[in-house]
């Protein structure tokens, strides 16, 4: 039995306390309460416990178990420049049995669902009184010499109608952490064999380093893949483990975890110390707030393609979907963001006309429509500075010939067959440039056999890439610009060079 599960007996040792408690954070984590029940759990739990004990705690663990307490709905006071150690023993001699949120904390808190302070921050976010959100739920009520008529004059009249639907609480997703624990057996040893092997296959770049989106749970997956390839059990693991951190990870595993702690442990530890709320704020600040333009801005990608910076967008977003565990999981979740991230971005437009409920194809729906954006933006720009002809994929010359003009081939003469001397007709010759539909790309085909919203989303798109350009995009120009592509719609191609 390790540490974790023993009882902590009449003269604890400080490594008895430290493994003890993190014990407990995990039995909080997988049981999954929070508001009073946690509550009435963590005081049953501590009840024996002075402020010197919880001093006695490793800053990182007395951090992470005060701020489990605080996500989950229990009000543990202001954390900037507070010790955690000492809140935890506040907490603990109050005389409530649940103690109460000041309405600017409680307004800024990010808590979990589950709990009372987190129906009552959603009633704040509705603009509700926070004397109303109070008596809805049992706080801030008068003294007991109070009568209830009194309390009822007191009082603003609560409005229902305004109250969300409480929100149940999270269950804990066995699928993403607590299967990756083994079970809870001692040490066994590794043999020079296996242990050989297992550090030749193991590269470097796939160790755990604690750095922000380095996920554990990620890195973890993938050792105990490796280890099951190479024969090393779970009450091995903890031996081959010490060869897949780096880091500042390595540095902690070295310091502050004992030598003879089992795999458990060691990964409960490195959870608690590396998987920190500071980090999990900024996952959730990028989760919530990554766009498109700010991904393109960022300067690791200066330089990418456009294809290329959307994968680093969608793998951001998987990541941080994953750091932030069982709050954010399944792919609602994942499609609503990223979509809030490309939904200004006139690049997809097309990707975004409806709700997709599969993230791989909406990542598909992406990356047509970027594409399409930049064939429509090379395909424009070709045409008006060039003469490109939309139909033909090679890239055009700098300087083409006159005869792509149509002003200058029908009113100046300016054909290179007139220099030639054959301004005849000639029967059965095509122009040198085929005209085709500027939405369609066929030969014969004009846009205005398709829908108006089709030829109105090609319309946006030329005035888009003409502001662009510093160039004209009124309605005049709009028509020229179709009859260069387009020709006219009752001629032939042979009939617009006669005289």
């Amino acid at each position: 039995m390790s540490l974790l599960d023993q009882d902590l007996g009449p003269d604890p040792t400080e490594v008895h306390r430290n493994s003890w408690a993190v014990g407990k954070l995990q039995d909080y984590t997988v049981r999954d309460f929070s508001g009073e029940d946690l509550f009435a759990l963590y005081c049953e739990d501590f009840n024996d416990w002075l402020n010197a004990d919880f001093n006695s705690l490793s800053t990182s663990i007395a951090n992470a178990l005060r701020d489990f307490l605080y996500r989950k709905g229990i009000y543990t006071g202001k954390k900037r420049g507070s010790n955690a150690a000492n809140q935890l023993y506040e907490v603990l001699t109050t005389e409530e049995d649940d103690p109460e949120w000041p309405e600017e904390a409680l307004r800024r808190a990010q808590l979990d669902p589950g709990s009372v302070a987190f129906e009552m921050k959603q009633l704040l976010q509705q603009k509700m009184p926070f004397s109303d959100v109070q008596a809805m739920y049992g706080y801030g009520q008068p003294s007991t010499t109070t009568t209830s008529a009194q309390m009822t004059t007191s009082t603003t009249p609560i409005n229902m109608s305004m109250a969300p639907t409480p929100v149940p609480a999270m269950p804990l997703d066995k699928g993403k952490s607590v299967h990756l624990l083994p079970a809870d057996t001692p040490n066994e040893p590794l043999d020079m064999h296996r242990a050989t092997a297992f550090q030749k296959a193991w590269k470097e770049k796939d160790s755990y380093t604690g750095k922000m989106y380095d996920v554990l749970d990620d890195r973890v997956r993938d050792f105990i893949s490796k280890c099951r390839i190479y024969g090393i059990g779970p009450s091995q693991y903890a031996h081959a483990f010490r060869w897949a951190v780096e880091g500042a990870a390595r540095d902690y595993c070295r310091s502050s975890i004992p030598e003879d702690a089992n795999f458990r442990t060691i990964y409960i530890m490195l959870k608690i110390h590396f998987d920190t709320e500071v980090n999990h704020s900024a996952y959730h600040n990028d989760f919530s707030g990554r766009t498109w333009e700010s991904t393109k801005s960022e300067p690791e990608n200066a330089g990418k393609a456009p294809m290329e910076i959307l994968d680093v967008m969608l793998e951001k977003f998987r990541l941080c979907q994953r750091a932030l565990g069982t709050r954010f999981a399944g792919e609602d979740h994942l499609v609503l963001a990223v979509t809030r991230a490309v939904r200004n971005s006139p690049e997809f437009d097309r990707a975004t006309d409806e709700y997709h409920d599969s993230f791989q194809i909406f990542c598909s729906k992406l990356r047509t429509s970027l594409n399409r954006y930049h064939e429509r933006a090379s395909r424009t720009f070709l045409t008006q500075n060039h003469g490109w002809d939309p139909g033909t994929k090679h890239v055009p010359q700098t300087n083409p010939p006159p005869s792509t003009h149509f002003v200058d081939r029908k009113y100046n003469g300016n054909d290179f067959r007139s220099r030639q001397g054959n301004n005849t007709k000639r029967v059965g010759h095509s122009s040198v440039r085929k005209k085709r539909c500027w939405i369609c790309g066929k030969e014969g085909h004009f846009s205005t056999q398709h829908s108006p919203d089709e030829q109105e989303q090609h319309k946006t798109d030329w005035r888009r890439q003409r502001h662009k350009a510093g160039r004209q995009y009124n309605a005049t120009e709009y028509t020229q610009f179709l009859m260069e592509i387009e020709g006219e719609e009752t001629l032939s191609d042979d009939d617009q060079f006669e005289d």
